[in-house]
């Protein structure tokens, strides 16, 4: 490694310094910002928990800084990756480019349309930094799709991608337990600043759509899993965090990963040319543990009696229509 950095310095033009960058170097370059986007909700606990007191501006300061140095380095990897891919294989043409890019040519689409959008209502403080409740400034939006997406493209090395998914539904579990005792059983310091059982999140909304995605990777890396102790892990973490979406009371996300497992099932059968018998137990699991939640807590039968009341109104045409989907039906 140091030869390599070495031979890397000495070079007198970028092109020799593409030439000297071993492929491996930009893999792991990508996977830094991703590891870093993977484990901030166990970086918001840890912090909430050592840091009592701290005022939250001067925290902010600290991971907007760790913000720009990730996207700094993503970028960077980027363009490396781009440029060795020129110089080996030539430029390639636009069509070749979209046609083995399709999701990234939408989420061009969708950048283009936030600019727009942005330009049209004002680029001011809010668009640059964000509000004062949630922080997610344009840039920000625009890195979860041109930054973070383009990165987990590069990534070719099963071990880095492993350790993204693995570390992304380790750093769950701390926040859904604690989460959960903090809620049922005794409050905790740590999780003062949200609503409801919103774990490290500002909003359980929030909370549950982070949950669905926990819930849908656990279930993924169960399924295809071979090793007994990470399949432990896979399950553990799915009937957790499963438990706690309950008690989290986000219908709309229980309803997303629902139909997200219905959809893992399908996708993995046809992905193995036969049906997947082991990918219907986490739908089952799922039924099963909001049967039991259900049973203990009423949260789940409540759900469904107002989604059925909500559907009934918008079939009807009633007045009470417009306060479907905790009112949002009249928005859209």
């Amino acid at each position: 490694m140091v030869k390599e950095i070495k031979a890397i310095l000495k070079s007198k033009s970028f092109s020799e310094v593409v030439d000297k960058f071993p492929s491996s170097y930009i893999e792991f370059m990508a996977f830094t910002p991703l590891f870093v986007f993977m484990i901030i909700p166990l970086w918001q606990f840890l912090h909430n928990v050592l840091n009592q007191g701290v005022v939250f501006s001067a925290y902010y300061s600290k991971t907007y800084f760790a913000f720009i140095l990730c996207c700094s380095v993503g970028v960077a990897a980027i363009a490396l990756y781009i440029a060795k891919n020129i110089r080996e294989h030539g430029k390639p043409s636009f069509k070749s480019v979209v046609k083995e890019n399709v999701p990234l040519a939408f989420f061009a689409v969708l950048i283009l349309l936030m600019i727009i959008a942005t330009c049209v209502n004002g680029f001011d403080k809010k668009a640059v930094y964000g509000d004062s409740y949630s922080h997610e400034s344009i840039f920000k939006f625009i890195s979860y799709f041109a930054l973070y997406f383009p990165l987990a493209t590069i990534i070719s090395s099963n071990r880095l991608r492993e350790t993204l998914l693995y570390s992304f539904i380790i750093s769950s579990l701390p926040v859904a337990i604690f989460g959960f005792i903090d809620y049922v059983i005794v409050p905790l310091d740590a999780f003062d600043f949200g609503t409801g059982l919103s774990g490290v999140f500002h909003n359980s909304n929030h909370y549950g759509y982070y949950l669905a995605m926990v819930m849908s990777v656990s279930a993924v890396l169960f399924i295809k899993e071979k090793r007994t102790p990470l399949k432990i892990l896979c399950g553990a973490s799915f009937l957790i965090n499963n438990i706690v979406m309950i008690e989290n009371d986000s219908f709309g996300s229980y309803i997303a990963c629902f139909f997200a497992l219905i959809f893992i099932c399908v996708i993995v059968s046809l992905n193995e040319q036969r049906f997947n018998k082991l990918a219907l137990v986490m739908p089952a699991v799922f039924i099963a543990v909001s049967v039991v939640m259900g049973l203990i807590t009423g949260i789940v039968g409540r759900n469904f009696a107002v989604l059925f009341g909500d559907l009934s109104d918008i079939a009807t045409n009633s007045e009470d229509a417009g306060h479907a989907g905790s009112s949002r039906w009249q928005l859209w």
